[in-house]
């Protein structure tokens, strides 16, 4: 039985209250039982005997698009198979779902006490960027971006192709958001292999950072991102995630952005939003801000489903 069994109120109310339920059910679920960890573990074991630095480019960038397809192909089937039973469709998504967030209270009251080396250790167990030559300052800069850039890819964006889509898009967002972040392209002579994992997360996620950049602007100016677009720099998907980014910044007034080093290596990134620099505070306001358009996020379509199945009903 799958939701075009019930009729139209099967198939509009059925995926919102899905995922309502799955989000709650996936705070419960222990994060060793959660496909991520299995997927991690896939995506290194696949990079060790895969990726040969030595070979050219063009064979880098099809190892890389082979070893998602590998990875893709039994998770993309799976769901497939899952949007037949509401059940099975539930117990998938759950497992999608992230479980855990960066404790950004505890993290900001480390800060706040003075305890940079303790918050550094805080951070550097989520972060991928190298933590070590951070300041105060830039564990604060850092751990706003990442509660975003978590939250965006494993909660939000996997929501929105949810809905639109069902599970295959669901999945489809999840495993190229995970591999990209493995397989990052700015580590080094990783830029072939994870090219197509990355621009592939990067396609999906366009329609998700514009959507969830107005809820984000919503808490401040609703045109001071506009105003300030002239910051954004690089190709569409840099721009994409930067455009994220800066719509939070507006909405707590301060800078994110600027410089990072992954693995030994200084990335270049421009500085977004107003001049004033974000202190420990901001990162426990940043995070009530995602915490509360998360739940618009999953409010709005399920009311949205209801009304519309109220009026059906009303015109019959």
């Amino acid at each position: 039985m799958n939701s075009a069994t019930l009729g139209l109120y099967g198939l509009v109310l059925l995926p919102p209250l899905l995922l309502l339920l799955a989000t709650l059910l996936s705070w419960l679920l222990p994060q060793r039982l959660h496909l991520q960890p299995l997927l991690a573990n896939w995506a290194e074991q696949l990079q060790r005997k895969t990726h040969h630095p030595r070979r050219s480019s063009g064979q880098r960038t099809v190892a890389g698009g082979l070893g998602l397809l590998l990875m893709a192909a039994p998770l993309l089937l799976l769901s497939a198979l899952a949007i037949w039973h509401p059940l099975l469709e539930l117990a998938l998504l759950t497992l999608l779902l992230p479980s855990r967030e960066l404790p950004g209270s505890a993290l900001a009251q480390q800060l706040q006490q003075g305890q940079k080396e303790q918050a550094r250790a805080t951070l550097s167990q989520w972060a991928l960027r190298d933590t070590q030559p951070l300041s105060s300052l830039g564990i604060t800069k850092a751990a706003i971006e990442l509660q975003l850039e978590r939250r965006a890819s494993q909660f939000f964006g996997v929501s929105f192709w949810y809905l639109l889509g069902g599970m295959p898009l669901a999945m489809a967002l999840w495993i190229s958001t995970e591999v990209a972040r493995h397989w990052h392209i700015d580590k080094p002579q990783l830029a072939p292999f994870g090219g197509t994992a990355h621009f592939s997360a990067a396609l999906m996620m366009l329609p998700v950072n514009g959507l969830l950049g107005l809820f984000l602007s919503l808490y401040g100016v609703l045109a001071r991102p506009w105003q300030l677009r002239p910051q954004l720099q690089g190709r569409w998907d840099q721009r994409s995630q930067q455009w994220l980014q800066l719509c939070l910044a507006c909405s707590l007034g301060v800078q994110l952005g600027g410089p990072w080093q992954l693995a030994g290596k200084r990335l270049l990134r421009p500085r977004l939003g107003p001049q004033q620099q974000c202190q420990p505070l901001h990162l426990q306001r940043a995070q009530r801000m995602l915490t509360m358009a998360q739940t618009l996020w999953l409010l709005l379509p399920l009311l949205a489903a209801i009304a519309l199945a109220w009026f059906w009903h009303q015109s019959r």
